[in-house]
């Protein structure tokens, strides 16, 4: 039984129609490498679909200032997301390719790690914090108008009310 949600069985199909072509394509006597064509084709369908379609968007409301995290429908086979099917799918597709060809494996191996860190780089360059040095120097801190607290304000509406009215009379 195959348990998927979204469009999460796409991460089975797309190999499967992928396999068939690589047999289309490739001669006979060449059999692993479509197994190899199928798997890095799928990986790369499967990581950058997946990652488009469960992107988290984040919507800020114009008369609140409320920020929203909407996470649409999540597109899943086996509960694993879709795009991490595509680094299974690499894996896979790698392997089989080391085991016809040793300077293909190490090529793609190279390839997909340089991606890898590319991803990698833009995730930490997204969620970066800016650190700021410490001069010693304060900067002018505007006047800030002084405003009443709420303590402030009880006082004052319990200096003009009358507390005997609480009292049976």
């Amino acid at each position: 039984m195959i348990i998927w949600t979204g469009r999460g069985f796409l991460a089975i199909l797309v190999p499967i129609v992928t396999l068939f072509l690589g047999v289309m394509i490739f001669p006979e006597n060449m059999l692993g490498y479509d197994f190899a064509f199928a798997g890095l084709l799928s990986a790369a369908f499967c990581w950058f679909v997946g990652k488009i379609w469960n992107r988290e968007i984040v919507i800020t409301d114009e008369k609140t200032e409320e920020h929203f995290l909407l996470k649409g429908n999540r597109h899943t086979l086996f509960w694993i997301p879709m795009q991490y099917w595509g680094i299974l799918w690499a894996v896979m597709g790698i392997i089989i390719l080391f085991q016809y060809s040793i300077w293909g494996g190490i090529g793609l191996t190279i390839i997909f790690c340089v991606i890898a860190l590319i991803e990698v780089k833009k995730y930490f360059d997204k969620n970066k914090v800016e650190a700021v040095a410490d001069t010693g120097l304060k900067s002018p801190q505007p006047e800030i108008e002084k405003t009443e607290t709420e303590e402030e304000i009880l006082k004052r509406r319990a200096e003009k009310e009358d507390h005997s009215r609480f009292m049976p009379k």
